[in-house]
Formats: structure tokens, sequence, C-alpha cells
């Protein structure tokens, strides 16, 4: 019984990593975004025969920026939440190896 809770409380713990993982991922790829949609920015001050191009492009990268930050922060959302619930089912687990050692 131990052995299968302290195996349960391991699941949980590699869980946990992966999403903080997954999680840093996703907030380095929104850094790249903005980095990039700066470049867009700054490159369209240098010619005004490409400066309505250039907004176009820096809008466009802008507003999947935009898209990408509500589908992230909707799953950073998710990921804590499931955070929360697994540190909770790790703390039970751990009352529970506690109790029967």
């Amino acid at each position: 019984m131990l052995e299968r809770v302290l195996s349960e409380k391991k699941v949980i713990n590699e869980r946990m990593t992966e999403q903080m993982t997954a999680l840093q991922k996703a907030l380095a790829m929104q850094e790249e975004l903005v980095a990039a949609v700066n470049v867009e920015l700054t490159e369209t001050r240098t010619e005004k025969a490409r400066e309505v191009e250039h907004r176009q492009k820096a809008e466009a990268l802008l507003e999947a920026l935009q898209k990408q930050i509500g589908e992230e922060t909707k799953r950073r959302r998710e990921l804590e939440e499931s955070q929360e619930q697994l540190s909770l089912a790790n703390a039970k687990l751990s009352a529970m190896a506690a109790a029967l050692e």
C-alpha cells in the first residue's frame, strides 16, 4: 500500500514537472513573438515605401501574439488549476504515506 502511494506521488510530481516545463516553453515562445513584433515595428521606421507592408506584418504578428497570449493564458490557468489539484492529491498521498508508516 505504501509503495503504491509513493508511486502515485512520484507520478504526480512528474506530471507537475512536465506541466511546469510546458508552461516555461509557452512563455519562451511568447517572448520570442514579442521580440519579433518589436523588430518588425522598428524596421517600419526605415523606409516610407515599406512602411505600410511592415505595419501590416507587425499588426498580423501582434494579432497572432494576442491570440496566442489569450490561448496561453487560458492554458496557464488550466495548468495552474491542474497543478493545484495535483498538489492537493500529493498532500493527501503524503498524509496517507505518513499514516501508513
